[in-house]
């Protein structure tokens, strides 16, 4: 599986960015490593990445040639994470979501607001749906606001969801932008090494921080 590595600084983020299509021929190809299918839609680049180094992982935002419908993948494994965060993750799912959620939110907004949805298990491990308000930091009276799936394994948490900016505070996304997009989150999933991985999507390598 080919992968695409950018390095940044001693502390480098790596990232394996669609390394691999899952498509061949009709048929899916089988994990080479525990890792992420993202369900992409077609037309869709990486637009930027960066780290998250309070919890050691990282994050890539991804947009169609003019920028529209934004879409967001944080990727963290389980043993770069704090002790502590990682007894919560098989304690309380939905608190470790919004612990992990609330950590970059508390960096990037004013005022937020995370609301967790109920745990679901697939795929030897779990998803949870979420959705979040943003007042941002450098844009008065402007907010971000995003939903998504977290799915949570005992090797890795992967967060995917669509996003849009310098919104007032009662938007809403349409109904059509909602199935839109859940058919992407559905398509997307947990893929264990040597298994199926299904026939929508690509391969996503770990995002990680080198000690």
């Amino acid at each position: 599986m080919h992968s695409v590595l950018k390095r940044l600084s001693a502390r480098c983020l790596a990232l394996g960015v669609l390394g691999g299509a899952a498509l061949l021929s009709g048929h899916a190809l089988a994990a080479e490593n525990d890792n992420f299918r993202v369900a992409l839609p077609e037309g869709y680049e990486v637009a930027s990445y960066t780290t998250n180094a309070n919890l050691d992982g990282g994050l890539v935002n991804f947009a169609t040639s003019n920028g529209s419908n934004r879409l967001r993948l944080q990727s963290y494994l389980m043993e770069y994470m704090p002790s502590d965060l990682q007894k919560q993750a098989t304690s309380s799912p939905s608190r470790f979501a919004k612990t992990v959620l609330s950590t970059r939110l508390a960096k990037d907004c004013v005022n937020y607001e995370v609301n967790i949805g109920r745990v679901r298990h697939y795929n030897n491990g779990q998803h949870i749906n979420w959705w979040s308000t943003c007042e941002q930091v450098n844009s008065a009276g402007s907010y971000e606001f995003e939903r998504g799936r977290l799915y949570l394994s005992d090797y890795g948490t992967y967060i995917y969801s669509h996003y849009e900016t310098g919104k007032g505070k009662d938007f809403k996304f349409s109904v059509k932008e909602v199935k839109w997009f859940d058919r992407y989150l559905s398509n997307s999933a947990l893929c264990e090494s040597g298994k199926n991985c299904g026939l929508e999507g690509k391969l996503v390598d770990k995002i990680f921080v080198q000690k």
